[in-house]
């Protein structure tokens, strides 16, 4: 059940090619493209155009699994956005958790979210404390707090590629 988030923006969404491809990707992957999940940021989401709506409407066809990232609660339309085959929401958790317990906004959200079966992935957890706080709100987190930013060593990557193995940034 492992899951990979990739990024997508909106010039892919409007390109006719770059479509084509990923559905013949994910129609070549088999059972991996299960564990393939297209990321949007919320600010990309917000300006899409026409264009850019109908290839997300495209992906979600395919079935494509969606996150959206760097979400803000306000403005999230959560019924429209599963839809459109989203099941990933990720926030930043200073938004939840600057200090003072866990914002008082946050339990109708959830609700919400949880009665629509989106899974909420706090990031840029950086503390014990919103560490803490995220076991309350979400069933995933990511962050410097567990794990800081780590160099590659040179021709790692090249080794793995050439073993057929991915390899970690």
């Amino acid at each position: 059940a492992m899951k990979m988030l990739l990024p997508i923006g909106a010039a892919t969404l409007m390109s006719a090619a770059s479509l084509a491809a990923i559905a013949d990707s994910l129609g070549d992957a088999g059972d991996v493209a299960d564990g393939v999940v297209f990321e949007i940021t919320h600010a990309a989401l917000g300006k899409l155009s026409e264009a850019g709506i109908a290839g997300l409407a495209t992906i979600a066809r395919m079935g494509a699994t969606m996150a959206v990232t760097d979400a803000s609660v306000a403005g999230l339309d959560l019924a429209s956005l599963r839809q459109l085959g989203v099941l990933f929401i990720g926030i930043d958790a200073k938004t939840v958790e600057s200090g003072f317990g866990v914002n008082a906004a946050w339990p109708a959200f959830l609700q919400a979210a949880r009665g629509l079966q989106f899974q909420i992935v706090l990031t840029d957890v950086e503390s014990s404390v919103q560490a803490a706080s995220s076991a309350q709100i979400a069933r995933y987190a990511a962050g410097s707090f567990f794990a800081p930013p780590r160099r590659v060593k040179l021709g790692e990557g090249v080794a793995a590629a050439a073993a057929g193995l991915s390899a970690a940034a």
